[in-house]
């Protein structure tokens, strides 16, 4: 085991060593029987297991006690609807409930790796990039269209099975009561995927999605993720400083990834544009670099009282608290998605241990509030603003620090 890779009391591992998270129930709900364990996680673990009532294999992810509700109120009504989403590129919803203080999800059982086993192995040729972004976009058009917004979209929830990538987890987000999110793990967003704005704490709709799977697209064509470090660094970063979208790159992936990470939301392309755009049926423009350096100045301004405020927590959070700081990841290999709770209202804990994938390395989970600069209008006018900060260069070129 390398110093990288070194695990401390923190980690999920050191948990289920201490027994904190304790046997899974042989049964759930009276109708779902556990079987072979298909991964686990900080929030959760994933079990094949067979539906006695249909008659028929699932998988079911098991909320780890203490660590999220799910919705009592509206519960029934969501799941019917989550139901209904019916698409190819979706790993199905069957049922979600709380059984014995064990909140569970019902899915389809979909075999096969997910993409951060996947990118393990190195970059992925720009065909089938562009290939598999078309798909996932797809997926996630059809679920917008019907109010939905994944909220963690990340390679760890994109499976690979049926000869197509499938996003799972899509419905957890509108299932899960904020209020029971505790320290045990469950946490909001993956630092390495936020949308600038879920990093400033705003509630993240659609084109936040679409940030994701820029990033994630991205991760796919370079072989390592752009947003790299703690939680708290991985997360701030991005206000210091665009995607560094590589140069020979060809159309229409280049200008598309430009565009799905636009600074600004409403510079973003819809789900659906991205999907005609990588199937080569239409063009997306890349946003106006005036507007995207305007929004990078007033970003700028805030990211002092942001680290701060996630210093704070991480200073509370010493391995001597237990969750220590994740460690480096290794250069050569994909390495473990960390998470932040940007503050807010969106609520969705992490799918790191998805259906159908093997057992990935367990990884370190911190919950890291970024503070929101209420000043930061003042940053409008450059001139007036004189904190230093990273030179941010466009398209695809690397920032030049002062």
């Amino acid at each position: 085991m390398t110093d990288a890779e070194e695990l401390d009391a923190g980690t999920t591992a050191r948990r289920f060593d201490l027994g904190l998270f304790g046997p899974p129930p042989a049964v759930v709900a009276g109708r779902y029987v556990l079987g072979d364990l298909l991964g686990q996680g900080a929030t959760a673990r994933v079990h094949r297991a067979h539906d006695q009532v249909l008659d028929r294999a699932v998988a079911v992810k098991l909320f780890h006690p203490g660590t999220v509700e799910l919705g009592r109120g509206r519960r029934a009504q969501e799941v019917q609807a989550l139901r209904a989403l019916q698409h190819p590129g979706l790993v199905g919803l069957y049922d979600a409930g709380t059984d014995e203080g064990h909140a569970y999800l019902a899915m389809q059982l979909a075999e096969g790796p997910n993409l951060a086993t996947r990118l393990a192995g190195g970059p992925l040729p720009t065909d089938e990039v562009t290939q598999l972004g078309g798909q996932l976009a797809e997926a996630l058009a059809h679920v917008h269209a019907h109010g939905v917004t994944h909220r963690d979209l990340k390679p760890a929830n994109i499976l690979l099975a049926y000869g197509r990538a499938l996003i799972a987890d899509f419905g957890v987000a509108r299932l899960v009561d904020a209020t029971r999110v505790t320290a045990t793990g469950a946490t909001v967003g993956t630092a390495a995927y936020l949308a600038p704005e879920q990093v400033l704490g705003e509630r993240p709709g659609p084109p936040a999605d679409v940030y994701a799977l820029g990033l994630v697209l991205l991760e796919c064509v370079s072989g390592v993720r752009e947003y790299q470090g703690t939680p708290a660094e991985s997360a701030v970063v991005r206000l210091h400083r665009q995607p560094d979208v590589p140069e020979g790159l060809p159309e229409p992936l280049s200008a598309t990834l430009r565009a799905m990470t636009a600074r600004e939301p409403s510079a973003r392309p819809t789900a659906a544009a991205v999907a005609r755009a990588l199937r080569g049926e239409g063009e997306i423009a890349p946003p106006p670099r005036g507007r995207r350096r305007l929004l990078l100045w007033a970003a700028a301004a805030a990211v002092p009282l942001a680290a701060v405020g996630a210093a704070l927590l991480l200073n509370l959070t010493s391995p001597a608290n237990g969750a220590g700081p994740e460690p480096a990841p290794a250069p050569a290999a994909a390495p473990p998605a960390s998470t932040v709770t940007p503050l807010g209202n969106a609520v969705n804990p992490p799918g790191d241990a998805m259906p159908g994938a093997p057992l990935s390395p367990p990884t370190a989970t911190q919950r890291v509030p970024v503070v929101k600069d209420k000043g930061v209008r003042k940053a409008d006018h450059p001139g007036k603003n004189k904190a230093k900060g990273p030179v941010i260069r466009h398209h695809g070129k690397n920032p030049q620090p002062k």
